[in-house]
């Protein structure tokens, strides 16, 4: 696989490989291959060869492992001891900015980080807008003392609910004074 790898860099193409090959050559760059290779296949793909059939391929399997180890990262930063729910959805996040990212195909200025910089970014930046844009975390801050933490003004209400509670109490109130008529 080492030589396929080499042969994708030096020519900025995905060589001709059958299924099988391109199995292997997959599974390479998601389990084994280390960081900055993953990046360096990942830049090539999205520059020089993203109309090829197995290019999003090629490209997700390098940068999903990525997407793993941001949505961890920011997880922990962001939270003492992160819960599976927000982790799952700091994944889900970076996998869509990943896929987005090939999707939108920006045109990247060469240069020799330009990439890695912005591949990066977009995992950050899709890990917390994934969290985030969910409405029931729209108020969730981290604070050190809850002490601290203001009151809200207007609580919540649900006027449903609220309409559901004033019918029982006025249904067992007339139904007392009925009562207390036939007696």
């Amino acid at each position: 696989m080492v030589a396929t790898v080499n042969n994708l860099l030096a020519n900025k193409k995905i060589p001709p490989l059958d299924t099988v090959q391109m199995q292997d050559l997959l599974q390479y760059l998601f389990n084994t291959a280390d960081k900055m290779l993953r990046i360096q296949v990942a830049e090539v793909v999205h520059r020089y060869d993203h109309d090829h059939p197995s290019a999003l391929d090629v490209f997700l399997a390098c940068t999903l492992p990525l997407a793993e180890k941001a949505a961890r990262r920011r997880a922990h930063k962001l939270f003492l001891y992160p819960s599976d729910w927000q982790l799952e959805l700091m994944y889900d996040g970076a996998v869509t900015a990943m896929i987005l990212t090939f999707q939108y195909n920006f045109k990247v200025q060469p240069g020799t980080d330009r990439f890695r910089r912005y591949l990066v970014r977009a995992l950050a930046l899709g890990t917390v807008r994934s969290y985030f844009m969910r409405k029931e975390n729209d108020e969730v801050r981290c604070v050190a003392n809850l002490a601290a933490v203001p009151t809200p003004k207007k609580p919540f209400r649900n006027e449903i609910e609220q309409d559901i509670i004033t019918r029982e109490l006025r249904g067992r109130t007339l139904s007392r004074r009925l009562q207390k008529l036939q007696m």
